[in-house]
């Protein structure tokens, strides 16, 4: 059974968290460690978008991404361009009210979470397994922080589209960043675009990559690079 979603933590209304791990989905109780330090990350990644330089990258995103709708004439956009940092502060004013259940992948589980939390509180000791921890912490914060900012541009151009599930209402293929696509056709050319590389870019002077630490253990959060040239998969 899902928590119930009318807690509001860091400022987040209604806020939700699920992981998805090799058992299945687990919903995170407000009260417990591993929640708090997850809205905590989720409330930072929310709050560049708030700031107002990245409001205004969003106001750019936004009417780049009409603008490239009337260009293909791919799909109708219902309000007006003139607009849009209306729409920006009402999408996330939105947001921030109700935010949108959260489903984390690609983690070991709550108790990981817990554990990384619990050892990095141990750093302060001076003990160098305390500051591996705490390091661990720091950079799966940031990680899920640019992945909140950059999850929630896709959002906002679904707000944008009035919710209009159709492959013409997506980010169209001119608006992206390096050789990032969102969705390919058989012939494998793109038909959808990425906003939130694009966001990225204009919020960090490139895409923000996290890779593994070959001399690292599992137990790592990875890496993170700024990228501003195209890397062979």
């Amino acid at each position: 059974m899902s928590a119930p979603r009318d807690f509001t933590a860091n400022g987040l209304g209604r806020i939700g968290i699920t992981l998805r791990n090799q058992d299945g989905l687990e919903p995170l109780q407000e009260n417990s460690l591993e929640f708090t330090g997850l809205a905590f990350a989720i409330h930072a990644g929310l709050s560049i978008l708030e700031k107002p330089e990245e409001r205004q990258a969003l106001q750019r995103v936004g009417l780049v991404v009409v603008q490239e709708w009337a260009r293909a004439q791919i799909f109708r956009f219902g309000g007006d361009p003139n607009l849009m940092p209306r729409y920006v502060d009402e999408f996330l004013l939105a947001v921030r009210r109700d935010f949108p259940r959260v489903i984390v992948g690609g983690v070991e589980g709550s108790d990981h979470i817990a554990r990384m939390a619990i050892a990095a509180r141990q750093s302060s000791d001076g003990s160098s397994e305390g500051r591996k921890m705490g390091n661990r912490v720091r950079s799966f914060l940031f990680l899920l922080a640019v992945v909140t900012a950059h999850e929630l541009t896709h959002v906002f151009i679904t707000y944008l589209a009035q919710g209009q599930d159709v492959i013409e209402s997506y980010t169209p293929p001119q608006v992206s960043y390096l050789n990032y696509v969102g969705l390919s056709d058989d012939d494998n050319l793109p038909v959808t675009g990425e906003s939130g590389r694009w966001l990225e870019s204009r919020l960090f002077g490139g895409s923000i990559e996290f890779y593994r630490d070959s001399s690292d253990d599992s137990g790592q959060s990875s890496e993170p690079f700024r990228l501003k040239r195209p890397v062979d998969p």
